[in-house]
């Protein structure tokens, strides 16, 4: 079957990824992008649940996000296109849930995928970046009942992320859920004062109300968006077991 040129780009761009991760490490936003499908689509298919999650996006993929932005092999728009492309991928394995009528033939058969975004950094900074946007903008372009987006909500977020997220919330309203950030924390810290405050301003969900704290609860890596950081980032083979890596 022959493609033409621009098709041609985008499957030696893909090919190429796959050459690369998650074996090894993401170079870009693209391949990072890739990388965190394939383990997640692989998880899930083999070992299945209820709910996954990709935990904290618009964090872990900032460092892709504005490197393609500074060296031009990215752009805002790219971006969002990449990132609906990826949100439309989730309905492979949603399994039988609110928006899909037949079982599928993976483990997950009544699971719901979620992205949390906006909050605080580790070190109490707010977390809303340009990336954060684009992830907004990606839903209503995708426009599918998948992902869910969590939101943490604070009250110090600017005007600007307000208005995103109801904009958002207009269109997908059913698949947004706001989370009110500083009873969350105060309750984290009131409660649970033996959770690290950097641990708590991380926190993230693998479910619609479920708290977890990335890397911190699950030590096993069981569940895989725990370590999906440090997968993009150094890969998924240990040092050394594959060629050139």
């Amino acid at each position: 079957m022959s493609v033409g040129p621009e098709a041609s780009g985008i499957l030696r761009q893909a090919a190429d990824a796959l050459d690369l991760c998650p074996a090894g490490p993401a170079r870009d936003f693209f391949s990072a992008l890739q990388s965190i499908w394939l383990i997640h689509f692989i998880t899930s298919c083999y070992s299945g649940a209820r709910d996954f999650a990709f935990g904290r996006m618009d964090q872990y993929l900032l460092p892709y996000y504005r490197a393609g932005l500074r060296d031009g092999s990215l752009s805002p728009e790219l971006g969002r296109h990449y990132l609906a492309h990826f949100f439309l991928k989730t309905k492979e394995i949603t399994g039988t849930v609110t928006d899909n009528y037949r079982n599928k033939p993976v483990p997950s058969c009544a699971s719901n995928q979620y992205v949390t975004i906006g909050g605080l950094t580790p070190d109490g900074q707010s977390a809303v970046n340009e990336l954060s946007f684009t992830i907004l903008d990606a839903v209503q372009e995708a426009n599918v009942p998948q992902p869910e987006i969590n939101v943490r909500w604070a009250a110090h977020d600017s005007q600007e992320f307000k208005l995103a997220v109801a904009k958002s919330m207009v269109r997908n309203g059913h698949q947004i859920q706001l989370w009110n950030e500083d009873a969350i924390l105060s309750t984290l810290a009131r409660d649970y004062p033996l959770i690290a405050t950097t641990d708590a301003q991380d926190y993230s969900f693998t479910a619609c109300n479920r708290i977890n704290f990335p890397g911190k609860d699950y030590p096993s890596g069981w569940e895989q968006w725990h370590v999906m950081p440090r997968l993009v980032a150094n890969g998924y083979a240990p040092a050394g077991s594959w060629p050139g890596f």
